[in-house]
């Protein structure tokens, strides 16, 4: 039986991104994050900080669909950083749930790994402060 090639980081961010895009993106991204996940907001986002944890996430989660209706995810490159980060280009689209207004804003992930799961996940609209936060 021929053995299985293991399944990439870049490879890992895409199904996550997929996952992110289901119409219940907390649940269906949950299997790609480790027990001590960090997701880091910077200073400048409504609710900046660091949440901790699945249950962070899932804070992350619902703290976005009371602020929004209709989001997506738009990946536009992934960049191997080195053995244990991938940067994600995207642009976020979304629709204010109480204002009604559209936004459509680029977004920069980086993602770090350990032992295969996400483990740390920050984010910037500035990819040029991305890029420099990544080393590259």
């Amino acid at each position: 039986m021929p053995e299985l090639s293991p399944v990439t980081r870049v490879e890992t961010v895409q199904r996550f991104y997929e996952a992110w895009n289901a119409p219940d993106a907390v649940a269906e991204t949950l299997e790609f994050l480790h027990e001590e996940f960090e997701y880091v907001n910077p200073d400048s986002a409504v609710e900046p900080g660091t949440r901790r944890g699945h249950a962070g996430w899932k804070r992350v989660g619902q703290s976005a669909q009371n602020a929004f209706s209709d989001m997506n995810i738009e990946l536009l490159e992934l960049i191997e950083v080195d053995d244990d980060r991938v940067l994600g280009l995207t642009i976020f689209e979304a629709c204010g749930r109480d204002s009604g207004v559209a936004l459509k804003v680029p977004e920069q992930h980086l993602f770090t790994f350990r032992d295969d799961k996400i483990v740390r996940l920050q984010w910037w609209h500035d990819e040029a402060a991305a890029r420099q936060a990544a080393g590259l």
